[in-house]
């Protein structure tokens, strides 16, 4: 019997469960994108399995960005923990974006501590990590499987005697994760919320890069990331996982000359070098190494593998493991899909009235200052007219003034009967 016949009826005899261990439960840009592409190509490659993210914060501290993905939270490394794990799961990947050994959560979640120690009592598999430079990886000997996304990391990783290859970034296999159908109305959607400019825009994955460039929010759910991506001219990419998504999606990219030098060896592993370093474009240059998509594709073949065969040595089968569960699993990631589906559409029923609100907000706007305008005018007017009138009123007071006087004068008294007689004499 051929190792896939093997591997079909270990499929059929009943589920499988792989936890994905990663950091989506922080709003980075590798963060919210590996976890995902690896569980994807997991579940892919072994139909009918459960894979459930896991994260040292999980859903007890959600990212904004993590588009409702919830993940369990690793906790403490307490015999107890480790004997749920051990009991959720038939192996484990472990798919962090930041490099083993740094601690993104500053000290403030102990779940970190399990990257570099995992200790649970099933298999477990790196996919495509990092090591951060003088890190302590003895905790990582037992591991059944293991790959790098540098070679600094390979060679780290290859001192506990793993083997480790090097492949590209997870992150270019990003369309596996987000539906590539639906980023053109997502831009559009982005455009009518004010969000994205209506003509050409340059994209920066970070603050700083260019100041005429659109910044993306760290808030920003996965998919309207890509699709904000997929719209632009130009991707400035502050680090080695936008560079990724943006490469997976086939956007021009650069990697700017202010990144880390560490991630311009993991860009490197996927694009051209000429676009490591650079602030626009280089002539010709693709935006994705021919053979990458391959690499990687051969990496999640490796790893599914590894998977199925540390279920296939464990003892016994784990009680979910029931083709009842199985259809429920896949009738779950169905109604998960659509879900998501409706909330596009949901979105883009929002967001016409939501435009022609602000359109009328802004027409009623520019009118109340028309009308502000006038009122001003006319208040002026008034003004002058006022200061007009005081004017005349002023000056038919000192008229009547020397009037009174000049009737006043001895002349004009003694003259009034010699006057009053001529009047009668002439009427």
């Amino acid at each position: 019997m051929s190792a896939e016949d093997e591997r079909a009826r270990g499929r059929a005899a009943g589920i499988g469960a792989v936890a994905v261990w990663s950091s989506t439960d922080l709003p980075g840009w590798g963060d919210q994108v590996i976890g995902r592409v690896v569980e994807r190509a997991l579940t892919s490659r072994l139909p009918g399995w459960r894979a459930t993210h896991c994260a040292p914060w999980g859903w007890s501290r959600p990212s904004l960005a993590d588009g409702g993905i919830a993940a369990e939270p690793l906790g403490t490394p307490t015999p107890t923990r480790l004997a749920d794990l051990t009991a959720g799961a038939d192996a484990s990947v472990l798919a962090p974006a930041f490099a083993l050994g740094h601690d993104p959560y500053a000290g403030q979640a102990p779940g970190v501590r399990f990257f570099l120690d995992p200790r649970v009592g099933h298999a477990t598999a790196l996919s495509a990590v990092r090591t951060a430079p003088g890190a302590d990886l003895s905790g990582l000997v037992g591991v059944s499987f293991a790959a790098a996304r540098d070679r600094a990391s390979q060679l780290a990783l290859s001192a506990l005697h793993l083997d480790p290859e090097v492949v590209p970034h997870p992150g270019i296999a990003v369309t596996t994760a987000v539906d590539p159908a639906t980023l053109p109305e997502r831009v559009t959607q982005l455009r009518t919320l004010g969000l994205l400019p209506a003509g050409d825009y340059v994209l920066a994955s970070a603050p700083g890069l260019d100041q005429d460039a659109v910044v993306v929010p760290p808030e920003w759910v996965l998919e309207d990331r890509v699709a904000a991506v997929a719209g632009a001219r130009l991707v400035l990419a502050a680090d080695e996982h936008a560079a990724a998504v943006a490469a997976g999606v086939g956007a021009e990219w650069v990697l700017v000359d202010t990144a880390d030098p560490a991630d311009a060896e993991v860009v490197a592993e996927f694009g051209p070098r000429a676009r490591i370093g650079a602030r626009t474009p280089p002539p010709g240059a693709p935006v994705l190494l021919p053979d990458a998509h391959d690499r990687l594709a051969a990496h999640f073949d490796a790893l599914a593998e590894a998977v199925e065969t540390a279920r296939s040595l464990r003892d016994g089968d784990l009680v979910r493991r029931t083709s009842v569960l199985a259809g429920e699993n896949a009738a779950v990631r169905a109604a998960h899909w659509q879900l998501r589906q409706r909330l596009l559409t949901e979105r883009r029923r929002f967001a016409e009235p939501y435009a022609t609100a602000l359109r009328e907000l802004a027409e009623t706007r520019e009118a109340l200052a028309e009308r502000r305008a006038t009122a001003e005018a006319q208040q002026g007017h008034i003004e002058h007219l006022e200061r007009v009138n005081a004017d005349l009123a002023a000056r038919l007071a000192a008229a009547e003034r020397e009037l009174a006087a000049w009737q006043g004068t001895k002349l004009v008294r003694w003259s009034e009967p010699l006057r009053r007689a001529y009047g009668r004499a002439r009427g």
